[in-house]
């Protein structure tokens, strides 16, 4: 019989999970399926296993050779098992797991795998033991199925994965699986390729299993739990969908707290509109949980963009006497602000030399700030000074000169007429000089200095009457302080002399000068009246002896008569009296009082005819004594009153003479006006002059001195 040989070939891989995830390999036993006379089983054995939660078994066999019978022999602790072939394949599937405790395995046996061996047309087999011969009932010899008793069990592929962690958050990155060997299967909830990627497979716990086949068809696995953890929920609240870049800094909430917020112009927990730019930006909360899982949510708000602002009358450069500039903004309503603004204007003058930011701000209907700034400059006013100008002045003191730099500016102040200060025009006290300059740019420069006008000295003076005659006497001033010096009309020295100063009112005048040159001054009104011009008729007559003539007196209003023979007169206040002289020549005098109580007198001489010689003697005598022309006052100013002692019988000449010689005056007196003349000197100059009267008879001369 001829005999071939035919290996039949059972591959066994083994599982063994339990509720500690414990696994091992179990060994099976070889057997001679041609030991047997129908059915070979093939035991399967293992060492001691506690608590068995599990048992996943793959087989794969030859269809050809074999059939596969079931398992016999199952252990008493693994009811309950089930073992399928895989339909037109050489795949059994043993599967057993523990309804709530595990199995504790003892070690031997689990069970036997039961095989038939078969042949197709073949309905009787006859084996022989020895040599495992097959034959049909007609002693033909078949062709044998298997030469060899042994079932070659080969040893499985030793299979694993690395790569996978325990835990992973919901959102973790895919992670990649390393693969031993390679070229396998990688299975379970989130496998995608050779990657776990945990939100594909989802919340939960999941087994992640890697099936690997040899070359030899023999096939294992290896499987790992993994949890995929649940994302925290997450929410971020307290942001507006938009803000203005003016809006103030924004505190944000996240919640769960503990997270970290992010995005542009995050700070903490507070968002700052304005440390970003214009348009969208994405907040985000990221919290993390116990488990390290992130998890974030996010907001996006719009930052607006500001208004568009401008602003027109503003300037590039100003003096600080400029005039207030009116600002307009665009839009209208906003504010300005900047140094010197007041309201919508901007005013030089209200602020300091040198750059100024003038910002116009205008809010919209949204709140949202827009701003336009342009910057201004104040420029230096010139440098202005001058000079001139003393500390103090006396209300006397000269005319001061100043002089400004530059020059072209104006002098304004108390006193101050063009470039020049007069201290007689202003009042005792402080008084400030300005000197203002304006340049090419229509920038005024100013420099003030203050003066002082001193209080002249307090100043008076006595001896000085309301009222004088023209005749009066002349009377001494006294001056208080002491020092000082009179003037006015009749003033000598510090004498007043009323027939030097004339008719008419005075002001007497005492100036004193202090020690600073000030100069007091105190003045006093006096009038000097006219007084009477007296005239008596007739002046001159002859009378037989023993005989009377009325004298008859005018020009005043009051009257007193006298003669030097008072023996044979009485006084007489009447304007006439009747003369009954006793002596051969007498004179009469007649005083005649104004209402001003001034007084001057004529003369009247009465010569007696027919007296004794001795008489006439004494009366030529007396005629001498009269015959001499009389002045006062001597010396005069503007005028000088004449008296001629005798009546003219025919007209006279009246001259005066200077010392040279030259004839200043030439007049006819007649006789009806001779005795006393008034003369007015005025226009002579001061000195030394003659009076010359010519008459027929003689001459007289009279020596006379003008001071004006």
């Amino acid at each position: 019989m001829k005999k071939n040989s035919l290996s039949a070939v059972v591959c066994l891989f083994v599982l063994l999970q339990t509720q500690e995830a414990f696994s091992q390999r179990i060994k099976i036993e070889s057997a001679n399926l041609c030991a047997s006379s129908v059915a070979s089983n093939i035991p399967v054995t293992t060492e001691t296993i506690s608590n068995l939660g599990a048992l996943t078994l793959f087989i794969q066999f030859d269809t050809l050779s074999l059939k596969f019978n079931g398992l016999t022999n199952v252990h008493a602790n693994l009811s309950g098992i089930l073992a399928n072939q895989l339909p037109g394949e050489g795949k059994i599937g043993i599967v057993w797991s523990a309804s709530s405790t595990g199995a504790n395995i003892p070690a031997g046996q689990l069970f036997s795998l039961s095989f038939i061996p078969k042949r197709t047309g073949i309905t009787n087999l006859n084996f022989d033991g020895s040599n495992c011969e097959l034959s049909d009932f007609s002693e033909n010899i078949l062709h044998p199925i298997y030469i060899g008793t042994m079932i070659e069990i080969n040893e499985l592929p030793e299979v694993e994965f690395d790569g996978l962690a325990d835990n992973y958050c919901l959102n973790a990155n895919p992670a990649p699986l390393s693969l031993f060997p390679s070229g396998g299967v990688l299975s379970g909830p989130g496998i995608v390729n050779t990657q776990f990627i945990a939100a594909i497979a989802g919340a939960g716990t999941h087994t992640i299993t890697y099936t690997y086949t040899n070359n030899k068809g023999c096939s294992a696995s290896s499987s790992k739990n993994v949890t995929v953890l649940a994302l925290p929920q997450v929410s971020l609240s307290g942001l507006a969908p938009e803000y203005c870049p003016n809006a103030s800094p924004v505190q944000m909430t996240g919640t769960p707290a503990g997270g970290i917020f992010t995005g542009d112009a995050v700070s903490g927990s507070i968002f700052s509109p304005n440390k970003t730019t214009v348009g969208p930006h994405a907040i985000y909360y990221i919290y993390t949980d116990n488990n390290g899982c992130k998890k974030s949510a996010s907001f996006t708000t719009q930052v607006l963009p500001p208004p568009v602002v401008n602003f027109t009358g503003l300037s590039s450069e100003y003096c600080p006497n400029a005039a207030n500039a009116l600002l307009i903004g665009t839009p209208a309503g906003g504010v300005f602000t900047g140094d010197g603004v007041v309201g919508n204007t901007f005013g030089a003058s209200r602020t300091t030399v040198g750059p100024h930011y003038i910002v116009y701000t205008y809010t919209n209907e949204k709140g949202c700030v827009g701003k336009k700034a342009y910057l201004t400059t104040v420029v230096p006013p010139p440098v202005v000074s001058f000079s001139g100008l003393a500390a103090e002045y006396c209300p006397n003191s000269p005319i001061a000169q100043l002089t400004g730099a530059p020059a072209g500016g104006v002098f304004s102040g108390d006193a101050v007429s063009g470039t020049t200060f007069d201290p007689s025009r202003t009042t005792v006290g402080d008084h400030y000089i300005l000197y203002t300059y304006t340049d090419t740019k229509g920038c005024v420069g100013k420099k003030g200095q203050l003066t002082k006008v001193l209080p002249p000295p307090v100043v008076s003076f006595k001896g000085l009457a309301k009222d004088y005659c023209l005749n009066s006497a002349a009377v001494t001033l006294g001056g208080v302080p002491s020092g000082g010096v009179f003037s006015g009309d009749g003033i000598s020295g510090n004498t007043f002399d009323p027939y030097n100063a004339w008719l008419g009112d005075h002001f007497v005048l005492y100036t004193y000068f202090d020690d600073k040159g000030c100069r007091g001054r105190k003045g006093m009104l006096t009038t000097v009246h006219e007084v009477p011009l007296v005239t008596v008729s007739p002046i001159n007559i002859e009378i037989a002896s023993g005989s009377s003539v009325l004298l008859t007196a005018n020009g005043a209003n009051q009257y007193t008569w006298s003669t030097a023979d008072m023996s044979t007169i009485a006084i007489n206040s009447a304007n006439s009296i009747l003369a009954t002289p006793y002596s051969p020549l007498s004179t009469y005098t007649v005083t005649g009082t104004n209402s001003w109580n001034c007084s001057s007198i004529a003369t009247a001489t009465v010569k007696l005819i027919g007296a004794k010689t001795t008489t006439a003697k004494r009366s030529a005598g007396v005629v001498s004594e009269q015959l001499q022309l009389q002045t006062a006052p001597n010396p005069a100013d503007h005028y000088i009153q004449l008296t001629v002692p005798f009546k003219l019988k025919n007209n006279a000449t009246l001259q005066i003479i200077d010392m040279f010689g030259k004839q200043v005056l030439n007049k006819t007196l007649l006789p009806e006006n001779s005795g006393t003349v008034l003369l007015n000197t005025t226009d002579l100059s001061s000195g030394i002059y003659y009076i010359q009267l010519i008459t027929e008879e003689q001459s007289f001369n009279h020596k006379i001195e003008i001071i004006h």
